[in-house]
């Protein structure tokens, strides 16, 4: 019998339970950083977080023994979930999370972060 190699997903995810906690902070308990905000450099954060999603989601769907096509699929599914992930953060901060709001800059950092995450996992785990 083939092993199974679940255990591939644990980091992945345990990071996206931890950018659900961060996500859903309260405003309040978010440091806040002058030249930080001046810069836009939140925009880097979600950029670097969906990033970071998507890569860790291809790393482990890269340890899934499947046909390279089965692979992009699953990848392009990851992908677009990550994007819907993003969306989803931005109403539930504006309707649910004190202090918090909408911003559509955050959704499109979020939505480019995960393209680059997909064409970076292409390139590292779809030969």
């Amino acid at each position: 019998m083939k092993k199974r190699r679940i255990y591939f997903f644990i980091p992945a995810i345990i990071f996206f339970f931890i950018t659900l906690y961060l996500f859903t902070m309260p405003g309040d308990d978010i440091p806040q950083i002058g030249w930080f905000d001046k810069i836009n450099g939140d925009k880097l954060v979600h950029f670097g977080i969906f990033l970071m999603i998507i890569i860790s989601w291809a790393f482990s769907l890269s340890k899934r023994n499947m046909l390279q096509s089965a692979r992009l699929k699953w990848l392009l599914v990851i992908t677009v979930l990550g994007i819907i992930y993003g969306v989803s953060i931005e109403f539930i901060q504006e309707k649910y999370i004190p202090h918090r709001s909408f911003d559509i800059g955050d959704i499109i950092a979020d939505t480019i972060g995960c393209i680059a995450g997909y064409i970076s996992a292409r390139k590292l785990f779809v030969k």
